[in-house]
């Protein structure tokens, strides 16, 4: 499950993962027009399946994230794609 809202002057992003513990490290990713996709953080694996971020730098806009799960054995997991409205910057 992942989920993004805005909160704030920024997004916040949470997710769930089902087994953490093959979790090398996740790649937020960000994208302004929902096809070319920037990893703006790399965040280590951890034993907790429960997992936050949050974007602080935002412009108005709609913005796209979706979390790159890098597996420890070398596989990759991308999550759903969710969308969050800017109206503007407060």
């Amino acid at each position: 499950m992942f989920m993004a809202h805005r909160q704030g002057k920024g997004v916040s992003l949470s997710w769930t993962v089902a087994m953490p513990s093959e979790v090398a490290y996740y790649g937020i990713q960000r994208s302004y027009d929902g096809e070319f996709f920037e990893t703006i953080y790399d965040m280590p694996g951890n034993s907790s399946s429960r997992c936050r971020y949050s974007d602080k730098d935002v412009y108005p806009g709609v913005i796209h994230y979706r979390i790159v799960a890098f597996n420890n054995d070398g596989s990759i997991i991308e999550s759903a794609v969710e969308s969050v409205r800017i109206v503007s910057r407060k």
